[in-house]
């Protein structure tokens, strides 16, 4: 989780960075990153599934289908990806909203790099951290909390779009936003992504992460649809900026608040319990 998030922070900042060479030389680095990496994955990755996980796979006593299907039918499930889905939808405001915010303020696009290079310190500083202590505090503890933080993250925009940012520190409402976003990701994403083994139960857990994925592109694509006529209006200061914030900060903070009923009873979560420890450490 952490090489994932540091991925997803600094690829930004170097392509910003590469902006300045040319668009062409942009396009042709990123092909080549892509291309490396099917390389490194085509070598490294293992040839066939180990035999013990394929044998617990097909455990007769284990009744539930493998599959899209049995994901499809763990009503649980689709109520823990769909909550889930809204933390993706608030870590692609990173590209799609704060460019806006950038804008309103007046600091400029120029100043992206700089907040990614902020959101890069972030990640690479506290995530490692930040996941331990989640899992020791549980899922119904992380999972409010961080969606909580990013609903402070998108508040705070909301009130501060209606003037003018502070002239000596333009950026400041973006760094505001890249905080609650970032420490709001970092409680979420590793407890969720433990979680989805709990709901596969042995079973192959590819079409379970599978769904989490879909689920999220879907919350990305229906809700940047709904956000960008909302961010037309955010572009100045006003009190019609405040639209595309106040419609995120509803939907972090609907998620911080239902998301623990959809949380699968397990007693390797049980805060206190003498096992908790233990199998989180095999997990993670």
């Amino acid at each position: 989780m952490v090489c994932g998030e540091v991925g997803t922070v600094v690829g930004p900042l170097l392509g910003s960075l590469l902006l300045n060479t040319g668009f062409d030389t942009s396009l042709v680095v990123g092909a080549g990153v892509f291309a490396l990496m099917a390389v490194v994955f085509w070598l490294f990755l293992p040839r066939t599934q180990p035999r013990a996980s394929r044998a617990k796979a097909s455990t007769p006593s284990d009744t539930r289908p493998p599959g899209l299907g049995s994901c499809l039918k763990e009503k649980k499930f689709l109520g823990f990806a769909a909550f889930f889905s809204i933390n993706l939808l608030a870590a692609n405001q990173l590209y799609f909203g704060l460019p806006i915010e950038l804008e309103h303020s007046g600091a400029g696009v120029h100043a992206l790099a700089v907040v990614f290079a902020y959101a890069s310190v972030l990640t690479i500083t506290l995530q490692w951290p930040i996941a331990r202590w989640m899992r020791h505090a549980g899922p119904k503890i992380a999972l409010p909390l961080g969606f909580s933080l990013q609903s402070l993250g998108f508040a705070a925009l909301a009130v501060m779009s209606v003037f003018p940012a502070p002239s000596a520190l333009p950026v400041l409402p973006a760094v505001l936003l890249v905080t609650g976003i970032a420490l709001g990701n970092m409680c979420v994403l590793p407890m969720a992504m433990g979680l989805v083994l709990e709901f596969s139960a042995g079973r192959p857990t590819g079409a379970f992460y599978g769904l989490l994925a879909s689920a999220g592109g879907l919350a990305v694509v229906f809700g940047n649809a709904m956000l960008a006529p909302l961010y037309e209006l955010a572009t100045t200061p006003s009190t019609t900026a405040v639209a595309p914030w106040l419609l995120l900060t509803l939907f972090a903070a609907i998620s911080a608040v239902f998301f623990r009923l959809f949380v699968p009873k397990s007693p390797a979560h049980a805060v206190g319990s003498k096992t908790a420890p233990d199998r989180g450490h095999r997990v993670a």
